[in-house]
């Protein structure tokens, strides 16, 4: 009987060996990585923040004591050295500017565990130069279908977020940073002279090659910020509404007295910024009151589907874009209101064209165009 038992046991036994042999043998070619294990001090790696004041709970695992190292100016603990497994808050100031990123470190003896940490950018930046508030609101990164059904190259494109003006550049801020305003140039023969210098009626009268070579370059050296025209596609998408978006005509309407300027509602003369209601994302008079320059070189076509992420246009041209409308538009019969969201313009960058269109003809004369051009600007960093 106990022979029997013994030998039983020892059958089993060999079966038991078998089976930890073969498990032991499939494990050792299988040619599957190892699940890599999560940091044994805080099972997270990433932070991420609205532009409010915002904070998080995090646990730090351990026996031993910790640490934190960090630098940032922006980044707050509740606690920042402890012993043993600890809950603390990680915390984040209000931030009014540019999203920005950053990292920690929880350490011990033997450990080190990095957090990068990520605030997104507020909504709206307020900048004070010289007395004057410039505001600038974030146009969320997105995809639209840019041109119209007019345009046989109507495609999408997609843009990265960016910071618009609010309104466009005024008389008071340009006369602030060039010293004076540009409507005494006798050799524009600037046609609206009623009220023309207002301090909040938006600068006009000012080619792209004035914004380049004298605007832009003083401005640089009265802040550490840096601006730019924006490209057309950014302006477009600005005025569509962005990602809020409800299709309308005009910007921020289909009805252009509720939003915009142009010659049957301004009698002729400029108004001030931001009398009107703005589009979906708070942004005014894209439609009408003064037409805008963009960074961008005509084309005919423009933005071609070569160009499809952050477009900034031809390598070169003639003209550059003017989009936007202002008190000199008047509906068409068969085209877009000059007002339209879509519509597109053009003129030399030294703002001087023939009147007849830059013919050629040696008695075409040269005229200014920019008269009723003025632009808002987007503020890089």
């Amino acid at each position: 009987m106990l022979q029997r038992y013994l030998d039983t046991y020892w059958v089993n036994l060999l079966l038991l060996k078998s089976v930890v042999i073969s498990v032991l043998f499939i494990s050792s070619c299988s040619t599957e990585e190892p699940t890599p294990k999560p940091s044994t001090l805080c099972n997270i790696s990433e932070i991420s923040f609205e532009s409010e004041q915002s904070a998080m709970l995090i646990t730090v695992n351990t026996k031993e004591s910790w640490s934190i190292e960090h630098l940032s100016n922006w980044i707050d603990f509740t606690a920042t050295t402890g012993r043993g497994k600890t809950s603390l808050l990680v915390g984040a100031t209000k931030n009014d500017g540019f999203g920005r990123i950053d990292s920690f470190l929880i350490k011990t003896a033997k450990q080190t565990h990095k957090i990068y940490i990520e605030q997104k950018g507020a909504a709206i930046v307020h900048l004070d130069i010289l007395s004057h508030t410039l505001v600038f609101v974030k146009v969320e990164g997105g995809t639209f279908k840019i041109g119209n059904y007019q345009n046989p190259h109507e495609h999408d494109v997609s843009l990265t977020e960016y910071y618009i003006g609010q309104t466009e550049v005024t008389n008071a801020f340009w006369e602030a940073i060039v010293g004076s305003l540009p409507y005494s140039n006798e050799n524009k023969n600037y046609p609206y002279t009623m009220d023309d210098d207002n301090p909040d009626f938006p600068v006009t009268a000012v080619s792209w090659n004035d914004i380049h070579t004298t605007f832009l370059p003083l401005l640089h050296t009265k802040t550490s910020h840096t601006f730019r025209l924006p490209t057309e596609a950014e302006w477009e998408f600005a005025a569509l509404g962005g990602n809020k978006s409800k299709g309308y005509t005009f910007s921020g309407s289909n009805i252009l007295d509720v939003v915009g300027w142009d010659a049957s509602y301004a009698n002729d003369t400029k108004q001030a910024v931001a009398q009107l209601e703005p589009n979906e994302i708070n942004l005014y008079d894209m439609s009408g009151n003064a037409a805008e320059w963009c960074s961008d070189w005509y084309s005919d076509w423009y933005n071609t589907t070569e160009d499809t992420t952050n477009p900034t246009g031809p390598v070169s041209g003639t003209y550059k874009v003017i989009r936007g409308g202002s008190i000199a538009s008047e509906a068409g019969i068969l085209d877009f209101h000059p007002c339209h969201a879509k519509q597109r313009s053009y003129a030399h960058p030294s703002g001087f064209q023939g009147a007849w269109g830059d013919t050629g003809h040696p008695d075409e004369p040269v005229i200014y165009k920019c008269n009723e051009i003025g632009f808002r600007l987007v503020l890089v960093r």
